[in-house]
């Protein structure tokens, strides 16, 4: 299987995993959600990222 590339390019997201996903926020919204075992790599450029690694 491929593995997907996630690209995160907005300002102010806060990524964090939840049972097993990688979840987007903005504002306070989730705006995305992705399986782990789905992603190949994660690229990140954005002005005020919050990466939280604890489930």
């Amino acid at each position: 299987m491929t593995g997907r590339i996630v690209e995160i390019d907005g300002d102010g997201r806060h990524l964090s995993l939840s049972r097993g996903f990688l979840v987007v926020e903005s504002g306070g919204r989730e705006i995305g959600r992705v399986p782990l075992d789905d992603i190949a790599a994660v690229v990140a450029n954005a002005h005020g990222l919050i990466p939280s690694a604890s489930e």
